[in-house]
């Protein structure tokens, strides 16, 4: 066979690779992307409610330990769900926002306790937007919600029962800190860029600002909730 031959006959199969492609493509239902944040009840949901698996509804079958819907743990009594040791499941360390959790113990908002007089936990519609446990202490539900921030949301983090734009889900409880200098509290929503810059040592320890320009005081400026 000659090389024009061989040539020929290259592209002649080539051509036909290419139009049995095209006409497989024109067959096949291509089905629309689907946003990264759009929910499965079979895949996120029963990674803490367990109980919802199918093999959990088996009549021909018993669990090994009895399921508990509210157990007592060490803050308390609470939904199984949302118990410490059902968080720190997946947030163990390897997860970016619980590594200071481990390190130290250096938790730095308080579950397990009763607030104080001086916090003021807001209510809407006559329900309690920041609930507590069944001993009347905070946990990590307190804060925390897989349903409290539409997935669609950007500019608010997932999983919390309010947004927390410029820290406003920290003075929603907090109300005693935004009173500024005239009270004894530090100054909120100040320009940071007009005292100089960052501090190396808040920038290392996490330190976030507010504002559209992200150069406003906020309370994560200095504090780290977790």
């Amino acid at each position: 066979m000659s090389n024009t031959h061989r040539h020929a006959t290259y592209h002649f199969a080539a051509s036909m690779a290419a139009l049995a492609f095209a006409a497989l493509l024109t067959f096949l239902q291509v089905e629309p992307a689907h946003a990264s944040r759009e929910i499965s009840p079979k895949r996120e949901c029963s990674i803490c409610h367990v109980m919802w698996l199918t093999a959990f509804t088996r009549k021909d079958a018993t669990t090994l330990i009895p399921y508990d819907p509210k157990p007592v743990v060490a803050t308390g009594k609470q939904d199984v769900v949302s118990t410490e040791r059902m968080c720190f499941s997946c947030h163990d360390g390897f997860v970016r926002d619980s590594r200071f959790v481990w390190k130290k113990r250096q938790h730095f908002h308080p579950v397990g306790v009763k607030p104080s007089k001086k916090i003021k936990i807001p209510t809407m519609d006559g329900k309690t937007v920041f609930p507590l446990n069944e001993e009347g202490k905070i946990y990590c539900g307190t804060c925390h919600s897989a349903h409290g921030i539409d997935w669609s949301e950007k500019y608010s983090p997932l999983f919390l029962r309010v947004k927390n734009v410029n820290s406003s889900l920290c003075l929603a409880c907090h109300v005693d800190r935004a009173t500024g200098t005239k009270e004894g509290n530090h100054p909120m929503f100040r320009n940071i860029e007009r005292i100089g810059k960052v501090p190396t040592e808040l920038k290392e320890a996490g330190s976030k600002f507010g504002g559209k320009r992200r150069n406003k005081v906020i309370c994560q400026s200095c504090h780290r909730i977790h």
